[in-house]
Protein backbone atom coordinates (compact mmCIF):
# COMPACT_ATOMS: atom_id res chain seq x y z
CA UNK A 1 0.00 0.00 0.00
CA UNK A 2 1.50 3.14 -0.92
CA UNK A 3 1.21 6.40 1.14
CA UNK A 4 -1.26 8.16 -0.68
CA UNK A 5 -3.51 5.28 -0.23
CA UNK A 6 -2.84 5.34 3.40
CA UNK A 7 -3.42 8.87 3.95
CA UNK A 8 -6.52 8.34 1.60
CA UNK A 9 -7.74 6.13 4.11
CA UNK A 10 -6.95 8.41 7.23
CA UNK A 11 -9.02 10.61 5.54
CA UNK A 12 -12.34 8.45 4.87
CA UNK A 13 -12.45 8.44 9.18
CA UNK A 14 -13.39 12.39 9.14
CA UNK A 15 -15.59 12.06 5.83
CA UNK A 16 -17.59 9.21 7.24
CA UNK A 17 -18.29 11.46 10.42
CA UNK A 18 -19.46 14.34 8.05
CA UNK A 19 -21.47 12.23 6.26
CA UNK A 20 -22.93 10.66 9.30
CA UNK A 21 -23.59 14.92 10.33
CA UNK A 22 -25.51 15.49 7.25
CA UNK A 23 -27.63 11.90 7.49
CA UNK A 24 -28.67 13.35 10.85
CA UNK A 25 -30.20 16.35 9.03
CA UNK A 26 -33.67 14.30 8.75
CA UNK A 27 -35.73 13.85 12.31
CA UNK A 28 -34.86 9.64 11.87
CA UNK A 29 -32.56 7.63 10.33
CA UNK A 30 -33.18 4.27 9.56
CA UNK A 31 -30.62 1.78 9.56
CA UNK A 32 -31.96 1.00 6.26
CA UNK A 33 -30.84 4.16 4.51
CA UNK A 34 -27.75 4.37 6.97
CA UNK A 35 -26.48 1.50 5.78
CA UNK A 36 -27.62 2.52 1.71
CA UNK A 37 -25.37 5.45 1.98
CA UNK A 38 -22.48 4.89 4.41
CA UNK A 39 -21.67 1.35 2.71
CA UNK A 40 -21.62 1.94 -1.03
CA UNK A 41 -18.11 1.25 -1.32
CA UNK A 42 -17.15 -1.33 1.42
CA UNK A 43 -18.32 -3.63 4.88
CA UNK A 44 -15.61 -1.44 6.48
CA UNK A 45 -18.01 1.73 6.81
CA UNK A 46 -21.01 -0.11 7.35
CA UNK A 47 -18.71 -1.94 10.23
CA UNK A 48 -17.41 1.23 11.86
CA UNK A 49 -20.21 3.43 11.79
CA UNK A 50 -22.34 1.42 14.76
CA UNK A 51 -18.73 0.94 16.67
CA UNK A 52 -18.59 4.82 16.44
CA UNK A 53 -22.26 5.65 17.53
CA UNK A 54 -21.21 3.20 20.60
CA UNK A 55 -17.96 5.35 21.40
CA UNK A 56 -20.54 8.64 21.85
CA UNK A 57 -22.69 9.62 24.84
CA UNK A 58 -25.60 7.93 22.76
CA UNK A 59 -24.48 4.85 24.06
CA UNK A 60 -26.62 5.67 27.02
CA UNK A 61 -29.38 5.18 25.49
CA UNK A 62 -31.41 2.13 26.44
CA UNK A 63 -31.34 -0.35 23.68
CA UNK A 64 -28.71 1.47 21.33
CA UNK A 65 -26.27 -0.95 22.35
CA UNK A 66 -28.08 -3.93 21.80
CA UNK A 67 -29.01 -2.81 18.12
CA UNK A 68 -25.88 -1.64 16.96
CA UNK A 69 -23.93 -4.27 18.69
CA UNK A 70 -25.73 -6.72 16.81
CA UNK A 71 -26.13 -4.81 13.49
CA UNK A 72 -21.92 -4.55 13.78
CA UNK A 73 -21.66 -8.11 14.82
CA UNK A 74 -23.39 -9.18 11.66
CA UNK A 75 -21.28 -6.58 9.26
CA UNK A 76 -18.50 -8.18 10.73
CA UNK A 77 -19.42 -11.43 10.70
CA UNK A 78 -20.05 -11.65 6.97
CA UNK A 79 -16.34 -9.89 6.53
CA UNK A 80 -14.80 -12.80 8.61
CA UNK A 81 -16.11 -15.30 6.26
CA UNK A 82 -15.37 -13.48 2.89
CA UNK A 83 -19.18 -12.24 2.07
CA UNK A 84 -19.12 -9.86 -1.21
CA UNK A 85 -22.52 -8.95 -0.36
CA UNK A 86 -23.64 -7.34 2.73
CA UNK A 87 -26.98 -8.70 4.06
CA UNK A 88 -29.01 -7.82 7.24
CA UNK A 89 -32.42 -8.94 8.33
CA UNK A 90 -35.38 -6.37 8.03
CA UNK A 91 -35.76 -6.22 11.37
CA UNK A 92 -32.57 -4.56 11.73
CA UNK A 93 -32.85 -2.51 8.70
CA UNK A 94 -36.27 -1.03 9.87
CA UNK A 95 -35.32 0.31 13.13
CA UNK A 96 -34.32 4.17 13.27
CA UNK A 97 -31.59 6.00 15.00
CA UNK A 98 -32.64 9.82 16.14
CA UNK A 99 -31.20 12.59 13.46
CA UNK A 100 -29.99 14.39 16.25
CA UNK A 101 -28.35 12.42 17.95
CA UNK A 102 -26.72 11.31 15.48
CA UNK A 103 -25.48 14.43 14.75
CA UNK A 104 -24.36 14.95 18.15
CA UNK A 105 -22.41 11.62 17.79
CA UNK A 106 -20.40 13.08 14.74
CA UNK A 107 -19.60 16.14 16.37
CA UNK A 108 -18.37 14.53 19.48
CA UNK A 109 -16.32 12.12 17.86
CA UNK A 110 -14.59 14.66 15.18
CA UNK A 111 -11.85 16.10 17.30
CA UNK A 112 -10.62 12.70 17.98
CA UNK A 113 -11.00 11.56 14.42
CA UNK A 114 -8.87 15.00 12.89
CA UNK A 115 -6.32 14.01 15.69
CA UNK A 116 -5.35 10.47 14.60
CA UNK A 117 -5.97 10.72 10.75
CA UNK A 118 -2.15 11.75 10.75
CA UNK A 119 -0.85 8.84 12.91
CA UNK A 120 -1.92 5.81 10.37
CA UNK A 121 0.40 4.57 8.38
CA UNK A 122 1.37 0.96 7.57
CA UNK A 123 2.95 -0.98 10.50
CA UNK A 124 3.36 -4.33 12.01
CA UNK A 125 1.24 -5.93 9.02
CA UNK A 126 1.71 -9.15 10.32
CA UNK A 127 -1.28 -8.55 12.87
CA UNK A 128 -3.08 -6.99 9.65
CA UNK A 129 -2.71 -9.49 7.00
CA UNK A 130 -3.61 -13.00 6.37
CA UNK A 131 -3.48 -15.10 8.37
CA UNK A 132 -3.29 -13.23 11.67
CA UNK A 133 -5.64 -10.80 10.61
CA UNK A 134 -8.55 -13.55 11.30
CA UNK A 135 -8.23 -13.39 15.26
CA UNK A 136 -9.06 -9.71 15.70
CA UNK A 137 -11.65 -9.70 13.25
CA UNK A 138 -12.88 -12.85 15.17
CA UNK A 139 -12.57 -11.03 18.33
CA UNK A 140 -14.41 -7.83 17.68
CA UNK A 141 -17.84 -9.65 16.06
CA UNK A 142 -17.62 -11.97 19.23
CA UNK A 143 -17.31 -9.11 20.97
CA UNK A 144 -20.18 -7.21 19.36
CA UNK A 145 -22.24 -9.77 19.53
CA UNK A 146 -22.24 -9.89 23.47
CA UNK A 147 -23.21 -6.71 23.83
CA UNK A 148 -27.16 -7.06 24.36
CA UNK A 149 -26.41 -9.26 27.16
CA UNK A 150 -23.57 -6.62 28.36
CA UNK A 151 -26.26 -3.92 28.52
CA UNK A 152 -26.84 -3.22 32.48
CA UNK A 153 -22.97 -3.10 33.03
CA UNK A 154 -22.34 0.43 32.85
CA UNK A 155 -19.76 1.95 29.91
CA UNK A 156 -19.52 -1.98 28.61
CA UNK A 157 -21.05 -0.49 25.54
CA UNK A 158 -18.59 2.25 25.12
CA UNK A 159 -15.39 -0.08 25.94
CA UNK A 160 -15.82 -2.93 23.75
CA UNK A 161 -17.03 -0.59 20.99
CA UNK A 162 -13.78 1.01 21.78
CA UNK A 163 -11.28 -1.95 21.63
CA UNK A 164 -13.48 -3.25 18.05
CA UNK A 165 -13.06 0.40 16.36
CA UNK A 166 -9.55 -0.09 16.96
CA UNK A 167 -9.22 -3.57 15.33
CA UNK A 168 -11.46 -2.52 12.63
CA UNK A 169 -9.53 0.80 11.81
CA UNK A 170 -6.18 -1.05 12.12
CA UNK A 171 -6.97 -3.88 9.64
CA UNK A 172 -8.50 -1.17 7.43
CA UNK A 173 -5.34 0.79 7.64
CA UNK A 174 -2.69 -2.03 7.45
CA UNK A 175 -1.40 -0.67 10.76
CA UNK A 176 -0.92 -3.18 13.06
CA UNK A 177 -0.63 -0.37 16.11
CA UNK A 178 -4.15 0.27 16.32
CA UNK A 179 -4.67 -3.99 16.65
CA UNK A 180 -2.28 -3.69 19.55
CA UNK A 181 -3.99 -0.50 21.22
CA UNK A 182 -7.25 -2.51 20.09
CA UNK A 183 -5.92 -5.85 22.55
CA UNK A 184 -4.33 -3.11 25.93
CA UNK A 185 -8.13 -1.90 25.36
CA UNK A 186 -10.10 -4.77 25.68
CA UNK A 187 -7.76 -5.97 28.15
CA UNK A 188 -7.98 -2.38 30.42
CA UNK A 189 -11.53 -2.64 29.40
CA UNK A 190 -12.26 -6.48 30.60
CA UNK A 191 -10.68 -5.83 34.18
CA UNK A 192 -12.79 -2.61 34.71
CA UNK A 193 -16.07 -4.68 33.45
CA UNK A 194 -14.60 -7.43 35.90
CA UNK A 195 -14.27 -4.98 38.86
CA UNK A 196 -18.36 -3.33 38.08
CA UNK A 197 -19.44 -6.63 38.07
CA UNK A 198 -18.16 -7.65 41.44
CA UNK A 199 -19.69 -4.63 42.38
CA UNK A 200 -22.97 -5.27 41.31
CA UNK A 201 -23.00 -9.22 43.07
Amino acid sequence: MTSDTTAARSNTLAALLDELHALGGAEEVSLDHLVEEVGRHSFVPVALVPLLILISPLSAVPGLSSLLGLTAALVLGQMLFGRRRLWLPGALRRRTISGDGLRRAARFLRPAADRVAPLFRPRLTLLTDPPLDRLPLALCTALCAVMPAMEFVPMSASILASASALFVVGLFMRDGLFVVLGFAVLGAGAALIAWMLGGLG
